[in-house]
């Protein structure tokens, strides 16, 4: 069962922070494994029966991350290009009685129109788990963090040991069904 080429990169990469120039030619050399989402993701109360158990899967993914899926020409847009300018509002409450204080941060980053920085924050690739094996739909996460004059970004594939458990079964069951030998699974006894 060797992994496929694709599979390794986007592991390689996933949850690792990455400067926004790693970012941009990641995602460009990448671009053809990330599809975009199916009305069914984007709207999910047009799911209705179309749906299957794995945009179900997705939706409720979506849902939990409070994200929605952004598709492949948002993804080059902003891997060629990608601005946060950030605000800081700082409010001080003081108690003169006991002289206890508060502190309040808010932050806000906007784009370089001033308007708030909009990024998708889940997107969909599609790509085999093993070595000529069918592709696999799986979420990533897009998430950043700016410190100071810099911004990390991080993609981060979500639940991949879920695609490859289904992956590996899949393959076993074909490999059972094709040569009609018994299954058997285990290590080698020493």
């Amino acid at each position: 069962f060797p992994l496929s080429k694709q599979w390794k990169e986007w592991n390689e990469v996933s949850g690792t922070a990455i400067s926004g120039s790693e970012m941009g030619a990641f995602l460009e050399n990448n671009i053809l494994d990330v599809i975009d989402p199916h009305i069914q993701l984007t709207s999910p109360g047009v799911a209705g029966a179309e749906a299957t158990a794995a945009d179900i899967r997705l939706i409720d993914i979506a849902r939990r991350l409070e994200g929605s899926y952004g598709n492949g020409a948002q993804l080059l847009g902003m891997a060629k290009s990608f601005t946060v300018n950030e605000t800081a509002d700082y409010m001080v409450q003081r108690n003169s009685t006991t002289g206890e204080a508060t502190l309040q941060v808010k932050s806000e980053h906007r784009d370089e129109a001033g308007q708030p920085v909009n990024v998708p924050k889940l997107f969909l690739i599609a790509i085999p788990v093993f070595e000529g094996g069918p592709a696999y739909r799986l979420p990533v996460r897009f998430q950043y963090r700016k410190s100071g004059a810099t911004v990390k970004f991080f993609l981060t594939v979500h639940d991949p040991k879920h695609a490859k458990d289904h992956a590996f079964d899949e393959a076993v069951q074909q490999a059972a069904s094709q040569t009609e030998l018994p299954l058997m699974l285990g290590t080698p006894e020493a």
